[in-house]
């Protein structure tokens, strides 16, 4: 795939029998019931032919770049995603003195971590804060993680203040149930402060400047969690290098456990040393795997960009496409 801009697909392109067919159907319906002969349509009928092409090709367009992805998870859409499954559930006052087992129905939400934003701190250990339900999740030898997790202004607001290498500060906020998170910095010795606010998926550096000799880390990748978020692949497009498992910026050469289940779902290539990676070439990375319901994803990018782009297809053509610029984390599917 070596053109990202937006020019339609070619299985888009109006036909020339279609469009001569439009052509012969405006001009009849153009055509004075009084005069029996043909005519030739007029300018202003020729005109109404081009805008029904262009409407007709803006519309098929729009449906074929559809964003994949939603860059403000709420709790309204973690809600949309609620199942119901029962359990059964035995309550004990002490060793042997249990009740009679009983079945209750409890509702279940899938959580992915693109639904959060995702902070690196100064170590590389990640912090994925998730605003739509409250959740903040670490790693646990992130000291930032802890302080961010006990954080709080409210019941339902969150705050967390992190001091500067340049004697400034940074405060991170959020809202319970909401789908963004505001950051604002305030320099060292000035009242004057800007405030950038994050989206669902977006990766950043906790603390400015503090990852910029790092090159693996993850602000500089686009992300894709795969089953779940269970496992993930880290895709450098300006490096042309990806990798499977494993934060690479923390585990080079070490192979993270795969099931073979999941590498064949996701149509991961295996190494000789047991390692799976996606297929990547000098002139860039072309990676498809089937999504289920006749839907294929194809994940791809040229050598040097700094964006990759997914597609997903069925048999009759394009039914979704998103271009992720680096510093982005999806889900998979």
């Amino acid at each position: 795939m070596t053109d990202h801009g937006t020019d339609l697909p070619s299985e888009f392109d109006i036909p020339e029998h279609a469009a001569a067919r439009h052509l012969s159907l405006l001009e009849q319906a153009t055509r004075r019931r009084a005069e029996p002969k043909r005519k030739r349509p007029t300018v202003a009928a020729v005109a109404a032919i081009v805008t029904l092409s262009l409407v007709l090709v803006t519309a098929v367009a729009v449906a074929a770049t559809t964003g994949l992805f939603d860059r403000d998870v709420t709790a309204a859409d973690l809600d949309e995603r609620a199942t119901f499954v029962a359990r059964t559930v035995v309550e004990c006052q002490r060793p042997q003195a249990c009740a009679s087992p009983r079945q209750e129905t409890v509702k279940e939400v899938r959580l992915t971590p693109a639904d959060g934003v995702t902070f690196v701190d100064p170590a590389g250990h990640l912090i994925v804060v998730t605003p739509a339900n409250g959740t903040v999740t670490y790693e646990s030898r992130s000291e930032y993680g802890r302080e961010l997790s006990r954080s709080r202004d409210g019941d339902e607001r969150h705050a967390m203040t992190v001091a500067l290498p340049d004697g400034g500060t940074r405060t991170i906020a959020f809202t319970v149930g909401e789908g963004v998170i505001s950051v604002t910095d305030r320099p060292a010795g000035t009242r004057r402060a800007t405030t950038t606010t994050l989206e669902s998926g977006d990766v950043v550096p906790l603390i400015p400047g503090a990852l910029a000799d790092e090159v693996l880390t993850p602000d500089k990748a686009v992300t894709v969690d795969i089953a779940d978020g269970k496992y993930q692949v880290w895709i450098y497009p300006t490096r042309n290098v990806a990798y499977v498992g494993g934060h690479p910026w923390q585990n080079m050469g070490r192979e993270t456990a795969i099931p073979p289940d999941i590498a064949r779902r996701y149509a991961l290539i295996a190494s000789e040393h047991g390692a799976y990676a996606i297929p990547v070439r000098s002139s860039g990375g072309r990676w498809s795997y089937a999504l289920g319901g006749g839907v294929t994803r194809t994940v791809s990018w040229n050598a040097g960009d700094s964006f990759i782009t997914i597609v997903d297809r069925k048999a009759a053509g394009a039914v979704g496409q998103e271009r992720l610029r680096t510093g982005r984390r999806v889900n998979g599917g």
